[in-house]
């Protein structure tokens, strides 16, 4: 008997310890949902911003998800605050899985002047969201040097890059792409400097699945190396503007 209350009081003592581990953890939750949202209110106080948001999972109980722990997993700006703010911003923004920066105007080359474009130093911004997975630069004015040493410090989460109409992107900021362990689906479009020359840096994708290449002065002839070179394995796309 006396072994019998022993034992009820270690089941009565387990019970104890994991509903608190519970709310202890909701409560952690509630905490980050609270900080990431605040971190959009604050971006979006200055400039559009559209955020799809999920579920948040608890830490220690995962399967529990809930809309209360709702934190933001896609972000989509067409327009840009200043780097260190950004930076302040996505320092909080763990959980964001996909960043989409897709300049709306046609005159988007000469908006850097003006600090409205993506440059190096948002990019090295955008190194704090350390499980990003997709990332699409469209209209920005990042330069070798900052897409480089983006990817030297490597990221092992990212699995979709689009870089889109960087008219200051060579065949030089696309060298070691591999470090992108992960790297599934990578498209180049509008890159009107990249020409032949960076086909080579795209052969020693390991995990690849999808290349696009559109209007980036490539030769179709060097886009059939690149698919020979991959085989059945990789799916490469490749359009460029007609001669005249």
């Amino acid at each position: 008997m006396k072994r019998s209350s022993q034992f009820s009081l270690i089941y009565l003592f387990v019970a104890i310890g994991l509903v608190a581990l519970l709310f202890a953890d909701i409560a952690r939750g509630l905490r980050e949902s609270r900080r990431q949202d605040d971190a959009v209110t604050a971006i979006s106080s200055q400039v559009p911003c559209y955020v799809a948001y999920a579920n948040r999972a608890l830490y220690v109980f995962p399967f529990i998800k809930w809309e209360a722990l709702k934190t933001p997993e896609r972000i989509f700006l067409n327009e840009v605050i200043p780097a260190e703010e950004l930076e302040q911003h996505l320092i909080t923004m763990s959980d964001v899985k996909e960043l989409i920066f897709a300049s709306s105007s046609e005159h988007w080359e000469n908006k850097a002047d003006d600090g409205q474009s993506i440059t190096d130093a948002h990019l090295s911004a955008i190194e704090n969201l350390t499980d990003i997975e997709a990332l699409t630069l469209e209209g920005t004015t990042i330069t070798d040097h900052g897409l480089q040493s983006f990817h030297e410090r490597g990221n092992g989460t990212l699995n979709s890059l689009m870089l889109r109409e960087c008219p200051r992107l060579t065949s030089e900021g696309l060298k070691d792409l591999q470090r992108f362990r992960n790297l599934r689906e990578l498209s180049l479009s509008g890159l009107e400097n990249m020409g032949d020359e960076g086909v080579p840096h795209l052969m020693e994708l390991e995990n690849i699945e999808t290349i696009r290449i559109t209007f980036c002065n490539v030769s179709e002839e060097v886009a059939l190396e690149l698919k020979k070179h991959y085989g059945d394995q990789v799916e490469v796309i490749w359009y460029e503007f007609p001669e005249e």
